[in-house]
């Protein structure tokens, strides 16, 4: 399963039929800053001009009282007060997806209502048992950047309206922190450079990744990954995109590149790749973490820290008797682990003040690797707990549980970790 890295607190607020985000007020856990620290509101300072993160929170409303229709949808709020502009463009933006939200439900109820009327009539003529299903729509919100000025999050619509599996659709989404303008392409440089430089490096990235990974694309006389990565950079429409800390991140929808089991894949193109890009949007050095491709494609970091750029990836494999394993690979240096029958190991990338990291989950098991210089394991933690969230030195594990309201996590524990080993 696919561990994700919560960089927000979840704020759940329930609601019959129909739903909206609302502020949140009076609510002690209501701020969270970009690094996971609440702030004190008793002693804030007046707002000032300079350049400043945002505080942000995410709410998470249901929809409740219908047979044949369950969702949520999840909203980002901006909870400081020196981002005004900001704040009213994120409400904005959320306000308009809530109430697309809302304008769906009675007929996604409707519509699954005759589907279960006719599913069950041919059950009984058929003499087969019948199971009833619900539609449903979920939206949820991760943020992938926030900093002085940049706010990136990426919207997960997944759906469900019967069949052997749903599916989703992924949205990125990048607004300027200081004047609350939504940012696409043309406001990052000469479009049609970046389009065509960003063509050309992810095509690359491909052709000079594992074999392991290429081997998840589409590439035969019905679908050719190359000509849908063409098309998409020498037409009208880029494919989703976000700014996060290393650069440009493309993502291709489900069926676009590959077979949904492989998942969406994306690909990240470097800052250092464009030429005259806005130096405004380039982020300084400060902690990130980044998860590695699922697919086991190749990322670029600046592992050393001297500008330039090693290959990292995670690549899983599993033999047709069910033995699996990964292996690490970072720039010449490469680890290889074995993992239980089936399993698959999942990877993020650290960047820190003391070092860079790889931390891997897997098997009941977080791995930390520090590979600013190589590759060096510097300890375990057995646990049946998820990584909720990484901060400078520490590892914050807690138990994920799902409901109609998205994620909740449980009580949390801090591992610290160092060059020296994790705690």
């Amino acid at each position: 399963m696919k561990r994700r890295l919560a960089l927000v607190l979840a704020l759940t607020l329930a609601v019959t039929a129909c739903v909206g985000c609302g502020k949140t007020e009076n609510t002690k856990d209501t701020a969270v800053t970009n690094n996971q620290e609440q702030k004190d509101n008793s002693n804030k300072e007046e707002a000032v001009a300079e350049p400043s993160k945002p505080e942000y929170a995410i709410t998470s409303v249901s929809a409740e009282g219908y047979d044949y229709f369950e969702g949520s949808i999840e909203c980002l709020q901006i909870t400081d007060d020196k981002h005004e502009a900001l704040a009213t463009a994120i409400d904005e933006f959320f306000d308009g997806r809530v109430s697309n939200f809302n304008e769906g439900v009675e007929d996604q109820n409707k519509e699954a209502e005759q589907q279960n009327e006719e599913q069950k009539q041919y059950a009984e003529e058929e003499g087969f048992d019948y199971e009833p299903i619900k539609y449903q729509e979920y939206e949820n919100v991760k943020v992938v950047r926030a900093d002085e000025n940049i706010l990136s999050f990426v919207i997960e619509s997944s759906y469900y309206s019967g069949g052997a599996h749903g599916g989703a659709m992924y949205g990125g989404y990048t607004f300027d922190v200081n004047t609350g303008a939504q940012l696409s392409v043309k406001d990052y440089g000469d479009e049609s450079k970046i389009a065509a430089t960003s063509k050309d490096f992810i095509l690359t990235t491909i052709e000079e990744s594992p074999e392991a990974a290429k081997e998840t694309l589409f590439d035969d006389d019905v679908t050719s990954y190359k000509q849908v990565i063409e098309d998409y950079f020498t037409g009208d429409a880029l494919p989703e995109n976000y700014l996060d800390h290393t650069g440009i991140t493309f993502m291709f929808q489900q069926y676009d590149l590959a077979p949904y089991a492989a998942g969406i894949v994306s690909f990240t193109v470097p800052y250092s790749a464009f030429e005259d890009f806005n130096e405004a949007y380039i982020p300084g050095d400060e902690l990130y973490t980044k998860e590695l491709s699922l697919q086991g494609f190749n990322d670029k970091f600046d592992v050393k820290n001297n500008g330039e750029l090693a290959t990292v990836c995670l690549v899983n494999e599993t033999s047709d008797d069910g033995a699996s394993s990964y292996q690490l690979i970072v720039g010449d240096a490469n680890v290889s682990r074995d993992l239980g029958e089936y399993e698959y190991a999942s990877g993020t990338y650290v960047h820190g003040k003391d070092g860079n990291y790889v931390i891997i989950t897997a098997s009941g098991k977080v791995v930390l690797f520090e590979v600013s210089n190589g590759i060096r394991e510097l300890g375990t933690l057995e646990t049946d707990k998820n990584v909720k969230e990484i901060k400078t030195g520490e590892i914050v594990l807690a138990e994920l549980s799902y409901d109609e309201n998205g994620e909740s996590w449980g009580e949390s524990e801090v591992h610290k970790f160092s060059k020296s080993g994790i705690e």
